[in-house]
């Protein structure tokens, strides 16, 4: 059943209404900003300064005594 209808009833005028196509839904990924693998590499970068922070901790722990 598909009516057209080109006569508009409210202000009585012929051959005034067109079809308006209805456009498709469009799905957009939101753009990231970041690039790939760049927060994988901001964790390896805060592990490293980790890393090297507990190593210098750990000598500044450790006495060494000088060989006789």
């Amino acid at each position: 059943m598909k009516e057209v209808r080109e006569d508009c009833e409210e202000c009585n005028t012929s051959a005034s209404l067109t079809r308006i196509p209805s456009l498709g839904f469009i799905n957009t990924k939101p753009q990231n900003k970041n690039e790939i693998g760049s927060l994988v590499r901001k964790h390896i970068e805060e592990g490293k300064r980790e890393i090297k922070k507990e190593k210098e901790d750990m000598k500044s722990e450790i006495e060494v005594e000088p060989k006789q």
